[in-house]
């Protein structure tokens, strides 16, 4: 009876670490309206990461795009007035691009709404796969709007909560029958956690700043990861034993 015991209760442990959570969340921007600038940073903060190899992380990424919306509810489809793919790299939890909002402000009507689209693709094996996607609402004021508005409700770039908005959870597993590949599901009806891990002036500073790295010129849709002291784990040891634990006793997902 002992080995049995032993061999369910390593096949419960296997299960129970068989799975991990990635949380995405956005940092920039958030449903307000703000200022025309020439830096606009376009942010996202992942949680729970430190456990992916170097070699997912590479995999992860986000499109994002911005869309005019009109003000009488027209939907444009298909214009992004700037877009951009931002990697994952494996020394921070702060991913960052960044727009000229100066640059396409002007092709805007009168009281036109934007909408950030974002979605999440993950390269495992060889194999691209979209897992999810999202859009959130934000305003642009030009110099004429600008003095229409009351003190407070424009908003400067990085002008915004400690606690970024949740954006999705990813599940993730190992899949034996695909050459030990790592997959992802996104979690339903979950709220994540995005005050889990709140973020500070420093870190919203570090961003702008990274934002300004990238700016350039001949183009605005330069996108990576930033180096802040938000949530940056140490190198990238669990995905093996995570691996090794869904495998056992021959555990597949």
């Amino acid at each position: 009876m002992r080995p049995s015991l032993w061999a369910t209760a390593a096949l419960l442990l296997a299960a129970s670490e068989c799975t991990e959570v990635l949380e995405i969340d956005i940092v920039h921007p958030r449903n307000a309206t703000y200022i025309a600038a020439e830096v606009f940073p376009i942010a996202f903060r992942m949680q729970n990461f430190i456990w992916l190899s170097d070699a997912d992380l590479d995999g992860l990424s986000i499109f994002w795009g911005i869309m005019p919306y009109g003000n009488d509810g027209h939907t444009p489809g298909g214009i992004h007035y700037d877009s951009g793919t931002i990697r994952a790299a494996n020394d921070s939890s702060i991913l960052v691009a960044t727009t000229n909002v100066t640059e396409w402000i002007g092709r805007s009507q009168r009281n036109d709404r934007y909408m950030l689209q974002w979605s999440l693709s993950h390269d495992s094996c060889g194999k691209k796969r979209r897992l999810t996607r999202g859009n959130l609402m934000f305003d642009i004021a030009t110099e004429q709007e600008a003095i229409t508005y009351e003190p407070g409700e424009l908003h400067m770039v990085m002008d915004v909560p400690a606690c970024p908005e949740f954006a999705v959870a990813i599940e993730y597993g190992i899949d034996a029958t695909e050459s030990q590949c790592l997959f992802g599901k996104v979690v339903e009806n979950t709220e994540g956690n995005p005050c889990l891990r709140e973020l500070n002036r420093n870190v919203y500073s570090s961003i702008l700043s990274h934002a300004s790295s990238l700016a350039a010129p001949t183009s605005t849709t330069s996108a990576t990861s930033t180096s802040s002291s938000a949530g940056v784990g140490p190198a990238r040891t669990v995905q093996t034993a995570l691996a090794a634990a869904c495998l056992l006793g021959g555990l597949a997902l």
